[in-house]
């Protein structure tokens, strides 16, 4: 089985991501793959089995989350890390501990030109929700090899 976490802003709101977390709790375990999720905004407690939260909130700074980020990792075994939406990935993938880190392209944004501009060096693939997000994510990753960025 391949330890798999997936990292969002939140795990129990009613959101497109959040429904997506949630179908993967179901269905990773068909596929071999042993999942957790890690919602950087929910709380550390009372949370579903195999969620964690680091409490962060609007006002939590970026030191707050990489403190809280190197708190959980001390319980982890990480070997490969999906950023949904890329969220938290340029302050905290130096201290996820994973061997492999994916990011997953849900939706079109304002920003997501220089949000995935910025993931140079951190990802090794990308899945896209759409074509058309592939496309931007091949053109902004020219050095990502395009065999590394896929469309469900």
């Amino acid at each position: 089985m391949i330890r798999l976490h997936h990292c969002f802003t939140h795990f129990q709101k009613l959101g497109g991501v959040e429904g997506f977390l949630k179908q993967h709790r179901l269905r990773d375990p068909e596929f071999e793959l042993d999942s957790e999720t890690l919602a950087f905004f929910e709380p550390e407690t009372a949370l579903p089995e195999k969620v964690s939260g680091l409490g962060l909130t609007g006002t939590s700074s970026i030191w707050t989350a990489r403190n809280r980020m190197r708190t959980w990792r001390k319980a982890q075994d990480v070997s490969v890390i999906c950023y949904h939406n890329f969220w938290g990935s340029c302050f905290l993938h130096d201290l996820d501990g994973a061997s492999r880190r994916i990011g997953l392209a849900h939706t079109h944004w304002p920003e997501e030109r220089s949000t995935i501009r910025a993931q140079e060096g951190i990802l090794d693939g990308i899945l896209c929700v759409s074509d058309s997000l592939r496309e931007v994510c091949l053109r902004e990753l020219p050095s990502l090899d395009e065999r590394r960025v896929r469309t469900l």
